[in-house]
């Protein structure tokens, strides 16, 4: 979305892992959370990299509700691929081969934990430690992440943050479900202010460009998750409105 607003404005935008001949910047835009350093190389000397130093945004480098098997948490948690989008890029881990089938199969009969398989597609929340199965401890490929939800009533809040270059806006978002998705908001609100703790992470990871997603609970901010691929939000005519549009023009702070 956010190119086509800059081919509006007279730039010029390629897509693909060559540099375009004359390119006054390069945007890393990939869905792997740890983006191997052999991929910027062919990038010239001298050209701004979007995004070229956040290279690794895995769960276990980014959340701040992490677990360990010794943790002395008592709440609910819930169980998470440690790379993004339930890692689809980097693993073969929800890719469909014969011996998972066969455990997504067994899962409709007996619970998933006994089947040493995350269901498909989701990210389980169980009601304490107790219930994490040994085989999610021992697979490097998950993290454990306490379940600290934000409550507005009955509603589930999730706040995140955008940002591009200068440009920003941060949202305050409810739904009925755990897992507060755009699909099913109930409310949307824009919020004044993005804590410093929130803002030291973009800084820690050298976030030109993204989306942090966070909670508040006693007015203290907890990450737990961040994309450098995010998607934006349509009005209901399908186009972007103005906060989303305001991002766009964040590219010039860093051409200079």
């Amino acid at each position: 979305m956010l190119d086509s607003l800059w081919q509006q404005a007279g730039h010029n935008v390629t897509r693909g892992p060559v540099v375009a001949a004359g390119a006054d910047a390069v945007i890393v835009h990939s869905d792997y959370s740890q983006i191997p350093r052999h991929l910027l190389a062919g990038v010239p000397e001298g050209i701004p990299v979007i995004n070229g130093r956040a290279v690794d945004i895995r769960k276990s480098k980014v959340s701040q509700m992490l677990l360990s098997r010794n943790s002395d948490w008592t709440g609910p948690v819930m169980i998470k691929t440690d790379a993004n989008a339930h890692a689809a890029e980097e693993y073969v881990y929800h890719r469909i081969h014969l011996v998972r089938l066969l455990k997504i199969l067994a899962a409709r009969v007996v619970t998933w934990q006994w089947v040493g398989e995350l269901p498909l597609r989701q990210y389980p929340i169980v009601n304490s430690m107790n219930d994490v199965p040994a085989w999610v401890w021992d697979d490097d490929r998950l993290v454990v992440d306490r379940f600290m939800p934000e409550r507005d009533g009955k509603l589930y809040v999730l706040r995140l943050w955008m940002f591009f270059g200068d440009k920003e806006y941060c949202m305050k978002v409810t739904g009925r479900q755990p897992m507060v998705k755009s699909r099913d908001l109930v409310s949307v609100e824009l919020m004044k202010e993005v804590p410093a703790g929130v803002r030291e992470v973009r800084k820690r990871l050298g976030l030109d460009f993204g989306k942090i997603d966070f909670v508040l609970h006693d007015g203290k901010p907890h990450v737990f998750d961040v994309n450098k691929t995010p998607t934006v939000f349509l009005n209901k005519q399908g186009q972007p409105g103005p906060y989303v549009r305001s991002l766009a023009d964040g590219l010039e702070a860093l051409l200079t």
